[in-house]
C-alpha cells in the first residue's frame, strides 16, 4: 500500500519548514504495509492546490497524511475539519493573499478528516508526546491541501488528513519566542501516527 505524506517549504518570515526534515526521512522507507512516498509542496494556494492533485493522480495513493507547522502550538495535533475556503491576510510565496475564495466552486463545504484523529492523539499521549485535536486548520495553504485530500478521499474511502505540528529547534530559535520541539521527537511523532493509522484501517 502506498502512503502519500506531504510537508511544506518555507513561508513567510518562517527560514525553516520543519515538516521538510519529516518528509525527507520518511520518504522511501516502509512503515508496516505501507511504502511511504514523500514530498514537499511549495506554499502557494495555486501551485501547491495544483501539485497535490497532480500527485494524487499519478501516486493513487492508499491514504494520504500532509503536515504543516503551527507556530506556536505547543501539541501535535490532527486537525479535525477542512473548510472550502481560501481567506489569508498574509501572502502565500507567490504574493497572493486570497480573500474569502472558494477552494472548489460547488463542491462540499467542507470535509471532515478519514484519519483516527482522536486515537492518533490518545497514543501519542501514551507515548508521552503532547497531542490533542484541532478543530481549525486554518485558512491558509494548509487547509487548501487538507481539503483536497479529502475531496479525493471522500469517493474512494481512504484515510485522509492533515496533521500540524509545532516549530522545531531552528525555527524556535530564528523566531526567539515560540516553543520548539526536537527533529527527532517531532519524526517519531509522525511515525506513531502512521503506524495508528494503518492499525485502525
Amino acid at each position: 500500500m502506498r502512503l502519500l505524506l506531504t510537508g511544506f517549504e518555507p513561508f513567510l518570515d518562517y527560514e525553516v519548514n520543519p515538516t521538510m526534515p519529516i518528509v525527507e526521512a520518511l520518504n522511501g522507507t516502509q512503515i508496516g504495509e505501507y511504502d511511504i512516498i514523500g514530498r514537499i509542496l511549495p506554499v502557494s494556494f495555486k501551485e501547491a492546490q495544483q501539485a497535490f492533485v497532480e500527485l494524487i493522480e499519478d501516486i493513487e495513493p492508499d491514504s494520504i497524511i500532509s503536515l504543516g507547522v503551527a507556530v506556536g502550538r505547543f501539541h501535535i495535533t490532527p486537525e479535525r475539519v477542512a473548510i472550502n475556503m481560501r481567506d489569508s491576510n498574509e501572502p502565500d510565496n507567490d504574493g497572493n493573499a486570497p480573500q474569502g475564495e472558494a477552494i472548489r466552486d460547488g463542491e462540499a463545504p467542507s470535509y471532515f478528516s478519514t484519519l483516527p484523529v482522536q486515537e492518533i492523539v490518545d497514543t501519542l499521549k501514551q507515548a508521552g508526546y503532547p497531542a490533542k485535536v484541532s478543530n481549525t486548520a486554518g485558512t491558509y495553504v494548509c487547509n487548501t491541501i487538507m481539503y483536497e485530500g479529502l475531496h479525493y478521499a471522500a469517493t474512494r474511502q481512504i484515510p485522509s488528513g492533515f496533521i500540524h505540528i509545532p516549530a522545531n529547534f531552528d525555527l524556535a530559535i530564528a523566531l526567539g519566542n515560540v516553543p520548539g520541539w526536537h527533529d527527532r521527537d517531532l519524526l517519531a511523532t509522525i511515525q506513531i501516527a502512521i503506524e495508528t493509522v494503518l492499525k485502525t484501517r
